[in-house]
């Protein structure tokens, strides 16, 4: 294992006692947890700061570049907390936008907050209208992914934006069987906050009240009313479909740890057996490669059909 700080590597300069890389998937930033025997209190001569750049490698696996943003001091040892996105992402925004593409304001988010983006089968959608009031750059992009069936991570400097359904249906890139867990695990089926039905209300052209509906009858539950109303049916349609899909998509979710394997990601397909009727295909929310231990945990969900 290689640790690379602001560019450096370091590795034969300190002495690691735990080190574990989170992979996360759907908005949230991926983060670094080392810890570092430092009886010669080194790292206090260094004197890191925030937003100093740390990476990890491991056998060709790339934790990509994260921003420190937590340092402890703590008899005889030295702990680092880093994330994928820099302090700045931290800032509350309020800002307007009008004709704008779905490309344009994510790009423009995403450079404010220091961050390059890269996207996978996006279409470019404008928009007549756009507010973000008292968010982060971070949180109206994913809620904006949420509405339009996307998902997006922060990893290397990069905000990556894909369509979500498109990843489910690959392949799976490894099987797991009940004897391969290691430890405790769990697997939760819950309907308690599902939706039958998601209704988008717009003006039409006659500035009338209408409603876009988008159902799924293999879902039990009630029916989720978007709280703002639009100016069309196309977006409100494709809203509708797009939001029940969010809500629905964790009725089977499971947690698991196995042996490490820094190959596989959060946004990967695996498929579990030996779990009766919750065989099938999984999508990895979240990868712990607890890297010192030599284990990774899973958080999973299971593929959602139907959308």
């Amino acid at each position: 294992m290689n640790i690379i700080y602001n560019s450096k590597d370091i590795t034969n300069n300190v002495e690691i006692i735990s080190t574990i890389v989170s992979d996360r998937h759907g908005g949230k930033a991926d983060d670094i947890k080392l810890v570092f025997l430092d009886k010669d209190r080194l790292w206090l001569q260094w004197d890191p700061q925030f937003d100093d750049e740390i990476e990890i490698t491991e056998n060709g696996f790339s934790s990509g570049v994260m921003f420190i943003d937590g340092l402890k001091i703590t008899n005889g040892k030295y702990i680092i907390n880093a994330k994928s996105v820099p302090s700045k992402a931290k800032d509350f925004n309020n800002k307007e936008w009008y004709n704008i593409s779905f490309r344009e304001v994510s790009k423009s988010l995403s450079n404010d907050m220091g961050l390059g983006i890269d996207y996978y089968d996006v279409d470019d959608i404008t928009y007549k209208y756009l507010e973000m009031k008292d968010k982060t750059n971070l949180q109206f992009l994913n809620e904006l992914c949420i509405l339009e069936g996307y998902s997006l991570k922060i990893v290397d400097k990069k905000v990556i934006i894909y369509k979500e359904h498109i990843l489910e249906k690959a392949s799976s890139v490894k099987s797991f069987i009940i004897n391969d867990f290691i430890d405790e695990y769990s697997f939760i089926k819950n309907s308690a906050i599902t939706y039958r039905k998601c209704i988008v209300r717009y003006y039409d052209e006659n500035n009338e009240l209408n409603n876009s509906e988008y159902w799924d009858n293999s879902i039990s539950g009630g029916t989720f009313i978007y709280p703002k109303i639009l100016d069309n049916k196309t977006d409100s349609d494709r809203f509708s479909k797009n939001i029940l899909r969010y809500f629905n998509k964790d009725v089977v979710t499971g947690a698991f740890n196995a042996k490490l394997d820094t190959t596989i990601s959060a946004g990967n397909v695996i498929e579990l057996r030996e779990l009766s009727s919750l065989n099938g295909n999984y999508f990895i929310t979240e990868a712990v490669h607890n890297i010192t231990k030599k284990i990774t945990g899973f958080k999973v969900r299971k593929v959602l059909e139907n959308y």
